[in-house]
């Protein structure tokens, strides 16, 4: 029988020592649970909680959303709080964290991914910040000329990424004048060039490719006085891991170790999340309203939904429901890699892929300046998903083609089976 009042929790570890004792509802949520008790646990001894952690209960580890009062207890009454012994353990390396086992970084990969998240959410600038210093329109406008001037000179698109990341934290932090964005919007360029891993590459050229860029209006001179206070403003800390970075990183598990795709289900799938990404950008709410990670796999999971399960089909709507769950779950799986600690994961992701949808469908049906840009977005995606695809021919119609009210269909049939009869 479910619990409905009030529950004395014990934390311990396999050993049997008590780790914490505290107060809980029924109702609370297991991985709130944990992210609480996490925060006054200050005895451990190194390495303890090192790794993945789950809650477990009897022989069942605890889903993030589960109620505490689902578990099997007793003498659970009002006013008479019953005792909840969960065992903390540390899990197998995720999914993604094993991707990388070949090269022997299984063991510390986790922890890479948790500090470099760290990092991004910590210095991700605040919407409200960033809608306040500068007009949604003026801002779509700076941001549609980095993705076509990045684009036309063939930089990669981490550093479009960057760029823009850059120039929005100095934005919300400093106030600027409309007349200096070109200066500031080159300068975030150039900082993001030289911190690229191919430096070599860009050593000898990247004065070459701002000139290119500014057309020869701007002075090499004042991008490096742009560039000098934008350092100076945010401490010179730089080369934040951005969206598109997270997005690279959960897609490995629809790519070859080289990086291509396996087949035409994954290069669609992987071609339009980072359309939706790219289109995120423009959109300070959708773009800063979510955590780095939870915005890529956001992105991600209406890919998923979009063009549907990469494992091999049967001919039953059942299954095919079944399989998307189970790639979801393993979406879920990766981005706790990333975020083990956020509460309430699920539901934010749920959140952010709703969004994502809701933001397509106007995009596909509207007019105006942002679906013109969706459109050119759109194609250059297209065109690159199927230059990318190495011995499946597939045409950028395909990509272009993916229909978001599909998508909503799968995402309702998932998450609100009740209303659509699964």
């Amino acid at each position: 029988m479910a619990c409905t009042g009030q529950l004395r929790v014990e934390l311990r570890t396999i050993s049997g020592r008590l780790l914490a004792c505290v107060q809980a509802s029924a109702e609370e949520k297991a991985g709130t649970l944990q992210q609480r008790i996490f925060h006054t646990m200050a005895d451990l001894e190194p390495g303890e909680i090192a790794g993945r952690l789950s809650l477990v209960h009897g022989l069942h580890a605890l889903p993030e959303n589960s109620r505490l009062g689902d578990c099997s207890v007793s003498k659970c009454e009002e006013g008479d709080p019953s005792n909840l012994s969960l065992i903390l353990v540390c899990a197998a390396p995720s999914g993604l964290a094993c991707r990388l086992k070949d090269l022997g970084m299984a063991d510390i990969a986790e922890s890479v991914f948790q500090k470099e998240h760290e990092l991004s959410a910590r210095t991700q600038p605040q919407a409200a910040a960033l809608a306040a210093a500068l007009p949604d329109v003026k801002r779509m406008q700076v941001v549609a000329w980095l993705a076509q001037s990045c684009k036309a000179v063939e930089l990669r698109s981490s550093i479009f990424y960057g760029a823009v990341l850059t120039l929005d934290r100095y934005l919300a932090a400093e106030q600027t004048e409309q007349d200096d964005l070109l200066e500031l919007a080159l300068a975030a360029v150039c900082t993001e060039i030289k911190l690229e891993e191919s430096g070599d590459f860009f050593r000898d050229e990247w004065q070459t490719i701002l000139l290119r860029l500014s057309r020869g209006q701007t002075p090499l001179s004042d991008i490096l006085k742009a560039e000098a206070k934008i350092l100076t403003r945010l401490n010179f800390e730089v080369g934040v891991p951005t969206t598109l970075g997270f997005l690279e990183g959960l897609a490995m598990r629809l790519t070859r170790p080289d990086g291509s795709f396996e087949d035409k289900q994954t290069a669609l799938r992987v071609g339009l999340a980072r359309l939706l990404l790219e289109i995120a950008l423009y959109d300070v709410r959708l773009q800063y309203g979510y955590l780095p990670a939870i915005l890529a796999a956001g992105a991600l999971g209406v890919s998923l939904f979009a063009v549907g399960p990469t494992q091999p089909a049967e001919n039953h709507r059942f299954d095919e429901c079944a399989r998307l769950q189970s790639e979801h779950d393993a979406l879920l799986d990766d981005l706790s890699s990333y975020c083990p600690w956020t509460p309430e994961r699920e539901t934010s992701l749920q959140h952010c892929q709703q969004q994502f949808l809701e933001t397509w469908k106007e995009l596909k049906l509207r007019h105006g300046f942002l679906s013109r840009l969706y459109a050119n977005t759109a194609q250059y995606h297209a065109h690159r998903c199927a230059a990318e695809l190495r011995g499946v021919k597939l045409m950028p119609a395909e990509l272009l083609d993916l229909c978001p009210h599909v998508a909503s269909r799968h995402f309702s049939a998932m998450h609100f089976p009740a209303r659509t009869g699964s």
